[in-house]
């Protein structure tokens, strides 16, 4: 076990705990997205603009869920 080793483990934690904050704050969008929708009032302009976000932050979460993956297996390997 050299200290390579030792530096690619914590790159990848600190990676990991970024992709975690990622997800959070993708969470928050969504949140976000639902309470636009909720007082758009029937304008089709909000509504459209609150489904963006909505289906823009889903797309976040799933690639910030695939890389979480993507690291979790890397690190399993070392």
């Amino acid at each position: 076990v050299g200290v390579e080793t030792y530096f690619l483990t914590i790159g990848l934690n600190v990676l990991q705990g970024a992709m975690v904050v990622v997800a959070y704050v993708t969470v928050g969008f969504i949140i976000k997205g639902g309470y636009m929708y909720m007082v758009s009032s029937g304008s089709p302009d909000a509504m459209a603009k609150a489904k963006n976000t909505i289906r823009d932050a889903l797309i976040g979460l799933v690639i910030a869920i695939s890389a979480a993956a993507i690291v979790d297996m890397i690190a399993g390997v070392i």
